[in-house]
């Protein structure tokens, strides 16, 4: 089976009004910035590889576990012959009965470093504790600061592409980094 990758996962919503962020202005005003349709929204599930800093981006319409079983075998397929280990959060999508079935099907009856793949729930209300938190926030921080989108599906697109083509490189995935060498 070659060797292990270890990843953390979450699930992100992009809005069409993520792309307002701030604006210059004097502080006695009020500035109010029309935002066309602040119901658009993307689903994106992310993997961040703790070893590479690289990024396995999907986007979906929704983040329910059909969403959830579907994004882990395209982290599967894009990790042929590899034992994965994924942590994430405690979110109830994770823990629903598509997930534990998908499970069962792909890990054929083995468990813990056996299992082909083995999820590994995060401490609660702990956000912090995972780096993927951190490449979201980056990446809403870049669309905010480029000008000129022209329509929301511009928007996802430069969303996917910075986090998807970028090596991340921030001290919390080097804290890990020493953990799975």
């Amino acid at each position: 089976m070659g060797n292990g990758r270890f990843f953390f996962e979450d699930e992100c919503h992009l809005t069409w009004g993520d792309i307002c962020g701030y604006v210059w202005g004097a502080k006695t005003e009020r500035i109010k910035l029309p935002i066309v349709n602040e119901r658009l929204r993307r689903s994106y599930f992310g993997a961040l590889n703790i070893m590479t800093g690289r990024v396995v981006i999907k986007s979906y319409d929704d983040a329910k576990g059909e969403s959830v079983v579907n994004f882990l075998a395209h982290l599967l397929r894009s990790n042929p012959r590899c034992k994965l280990t994924v942590f994430w959060d405690g979110a109830s999508v994770h823990r629903c009965a598509l997930i534990r079935d998908f499970l069962e099907k792909i890990n054929q009856g083995k468990a813990g470093l056996k299992a082909r793949i083995l999820l590994v729930r995060l401490a609660p209300n702990a956000p912090e504790e995972n780096p993927i938190e951190d490449v979201w926030l980056q990446g809403k921080t870049h669309i905010r600061q480029t000008l000129g989108y022209e329509n929301f599906s511009k928007v996802q697109e430069s969303f996917k592409n910075f986090v998807g083509r970028k090596k991340f490189a921030f001290s919390k995935i080097k804290k890990h980094q020493q953990y799975y060498k």
